[in-house]
């Protein structure tokens, strides 16, 4: 028997909305914002993330990524070998703004809310905390077919997969996801998600599952 991965509910998920969260990272209400978050570790392939955005942003000068997470001491040298691939113009102007640091409980939602999209670029994984998390907020999720991704991911209504290791593909997926109906009605998109992740990935479906 294989219990479902539960959502996260324990941060705070306050009145703050998409508009406004936006507007803290100093994003403007059309920027197409992909999010990449938690542990920066070198399997979860941003090196890859970093090489798709630059193929996106010449097409498009509306994306913006945020990469945002922890760095344990171990994986400064990965960070080092991201902070080379950013270009500094990119930086600079907050078409991908990078925040290596601890993200407190109740910053949580600021990014969530802010993003249309999460990206897990991963070339290696057997489940992620993550995308649940990104479930718990309604947020739609784009990640490369590795682990149990496949099992998680609806393709069409709670995001899309894409091949690992591969920034074209994975390209192809999210200019698919931002043409889609998916991205065009996101407020629907966020209760739809939110609901089926209530459904399958709750505690209490946890739970049931578990007795």
């Amino acid at each position: 028997t294989v219990i479902r991965h539960p959502t996260n509910d324990a941060f705070p998920d306050t009145d703050l909305t998409p508009a406004e969260a936006k507007r803290q990272l100093g994003l403007q209400n059309r920027d197409k914002a992909i999010l990449c978050f938690g542990r920066i570790k070198p399997y979860k392939g941003i090196e890859h993330l970093l090489e798709t955005f630059q193929i996106l942003a010449k097409q498009d000068a509306d994306y913006r990524l945020i990469i945002a997470g922890e760095v344990e001491r171990r994986n400064e040298g990965y960070l080092n070998q991201i902070r080379q691939v950013i270009p500094p113009e990119m930086e600079r102007s907050q078409q991908i703004i990078l925040k290596a640091q601890f993200i407190p409980d109740e910053e949580m939602e600021l990014y969530l809310k802010a993003a249309d999209v999460m990206v897990l670029p991963y070339n290696e994984i057997f489940q992620s905390g993550v995308l649940f998390l990104g479930y718990s907020f309604g947020l739609p999720v784009i990640a490369t077919d590795v682990g149990s991704f496949r099992e998680e991911i609806v393709e069409g209504r709670t995001g899309f997969l894409c091949r690992p290791g591969d920034p074209t593909d994975l390209a192809k997926a999210i200019e698919t996801y931002f043409s889609s109906d998916l991205y065009r009605n996101l407020g629907r998109t966020r209760e739809e998600i939110r609901k089926h992740a209530n459904i399958h990935h709750s505690w209490a479906a946890v739970a049931e599952l578990t007795r």
